[in-house]
């Protein structure tokens, strides 16, 4: 558990690290259990199978639901608030009836096109997730575990099958932005380059997360590293420990 303290500089920072220290005794702490699997597992198949194949819908087929989802939507024109609007008797001429019934009718065909606009603006979105495809797995190509990497798995006693994420900044694509590394990474998990992997883009934080089991890390690294050409370190974090290692 990390502990933030903030102080002000005309404060007495020993004594305020000590009554910090003090109020952290008060809680609780226990170990975090060790991580077992809860599937069979082995190095030939995947852990976990669907049983039937998902179902497939043609492109024909989506374009007629959401054409037919789209006509079904009503069209509501705006309302007048004026409650002399339609009576004759307030009306100077005809001339100017007919004007108001010309502009409401352009101002409908306004609110139309704008609907239309703003669907086929929805419709143009920008894929968030990518799943790697099932496929076989790389055992023969992961070599064994590095050194340093074998150490922190001891010291957080982590096991092989336990989910964890690589985190790609923005710094560290190198001429490209976030954009086209998610493109290409995207590309090499359909190919089923990336074993066991799912990941994400949070646009919103600049960030890539790449989720995989640990058994595949320092090889998912690599790959990343070689084939996007990306610079610095990337981040490893596991749940509820946090960043755990970088390379």
């Amino acid at each position: 558990m990390d502990v933030l303290l903030y102080y002000r500089r005309q404060n007495n920072l020993p004594q305020l690290l000590e009554i910090a220290e003090k109020a952290i005794e008060k809680f609780p702490t226990r170990p975090l259990p060790r991580f077992k699997p809860w599937f069979p597992h082995s190095d030939s198949k995947p852990p976990l199978t669907p049983t039937t194949i998902p179902p497939v819908i043609s492109p024909n087929e989506v374009a007629r639901i959401e054409h037919v989802l789209f006509a079904s939507q009503p069209l509501v024109a705006s309302q007048s608030y004026d409650c002399t609007d339609g009576l004759q008797e307030f009306c100077t001429d005809l001339k100017r009836h007919r004007f108001s019934h010309r502009a409401s009718s352009v101002h409908l065909e306004a609110a139309v096109l704008s609907e239309e606009r703003t669907f086929n603006e929805a419709r143009e979105f920008k894929r968030s997730w990518s799943v790697s495809v099932p496929g076989r797995l790389l055992g023969e190509n992961v070599q064994p575990f590095s050194k340093e990497f074998q150490q922190v798995l001891e010291g957080f006693q982590l096991h092989s099958l336990q989910r964890a994420k690589w985190v790609i900044e923005e710094c560290n694509c190198k001429g490209m932005d976030l954009e086209s590394v998610w493109t290409l990474l995207s590309r090499a998990m359909r190919h089923s380059k990336l074993p066991t992997c799912n990941a994400n883009i949070q646009r919103d934080l600049g960030q890539i997360w790449i989720f995989c089991d640990i058994l595949y890390c320092e090889y998912v690294a690599n790959f990343l590293k070689q084939h996007f050409q990306l610079a610095g370190k990337l981040s490893l974090v596991v749940h509820k420990h946090g960043n755990i290692f970088s390379m």
